[in-house]
């Protein structure tokens, strides 16, 4: 840093053509500056400046140092307003683990505003399930994940959003013509259901349990999609968050609020416990804070 140092004050000198000048310009004493430039002198072995009682102007040794010092110091300078964009979360690159219903579904139009703000943050998505979401955390693979909360020492979990559970059925179903559905209606209905282990699964097994009926499981499936197509098609019902929906097919299906218990995916911010996010990453998660309050 000493010898960037001593390049701007040489280049300073060199532009102004005077110790006094650069002097005040750089808010130094002459002496400073004199010093300044003869120490770089001395460490390069030639002399930078032909100096007499009137003026001040550069040897050819002066003129070609200040080339290089012109190119170094605008380099710096330019990496150092790209280190200030950073700090101030404008700059840089942001891994969020996440559902797939949620980096369909809630995430796009929140990255929208927030790219168009700051074009220079890269976003990466990892489109994991919940489990997964909170490892990539865990293990410095992801800066945030929005996933159902945990329970871990190493990880801060911040409520986001609560996302209601809606039936899923055939726009022919006759349970479409009600406006809203209790779980006990869905029982005895061929049921489509998603895999063991799944988030939604075990919301749906708790709800049914809470309700006190048993769903009359006739296919299980992994993928939300193939699931929503299986309604479509009239193969059963189900039960689903609402920020899935976009996941299904948009034709053939209707969606009705589910009560009796009214049940919830909680969703939350997912960091690292202790550690302070990154500036962009910090500028992402307020973001995501204003779009669950919107």
């Amino acid at each position: 840093m000493n010898n960037l140092r001593q390049l701007e004050v040489f280049r300073a000198v060199a532009r102004a053509r005077s110790f006094t000048r650069a002097a005040e310009q750089l808010h130094l004493s002459q002496p400073v500056v004199s010093r300044t430039v003869r120490d770089l002198e001395r460490s390069v072995g030639v002399e930078l400046f032909v100096r007499t009682t009137r003026s001040v102007a550069l040897t050819p040794h002066g003129d070609a140092l200040l080339d290089i010092a012109e190119d170094l110091l605008g380099r710096v300078d330019r990496a150092m307003d790209r280190f200030a964009a950073y700090c101030r979360g404008e700059y840089g690159r942001v891994v969020v683990a996440t559902l797939p219903s949620i980096a369909a579904g809630m995430l796009p139009p929140v990255l929208v505003d927030f790219v168009a703000e700051h074009p220079d943050t890269q976003i990466e998505i990892l489109d994991v399930n919940a489990a997964e979401a909170a490892l990539a955390v865990q293990s410095g693979e992801a800066d945030l994940a929005i996933a159902s909360p945990v329970t871990n020492a190493a990880l801060a979990c911040e409520l986001l959003l609560r996302d209601r559970f809606v039936a899923v059925l055939p726009d022919t179903h006759p349970l479409a013509a009600r406006r809203s559905l209790t779980w006990r209606a869905l029982a005895g209905l061929p049921f489509v259901a998603m895999t063991r282990g799944s988030s939604v699964r075990e919301l749906t097994d708790v709800a049914m349990h809470d309700a006190g009926v048993t769903p009359t499981a006739i296919v299980e499936a992994r993928n939300i999609a193939t699931a929503g197509g299986m309604v479509a098609a009239g193969l059963g019902v189900s039960a689903f968050p609402e920020l899935v929906l976009p996941l299904m097919p948009s034709d053939g299906i209707a969606t009705r609020p589910l009560t009796a218990p009214v049940m919830h995916r909680d969703l939350a911010i997912i960091t690292r416990a202790g550690e302070t996010p990154a500036p962009p990453a910090a500028r992402l998660i307020e973001r995501l804070r204003q779009a669950s309050r919107d």
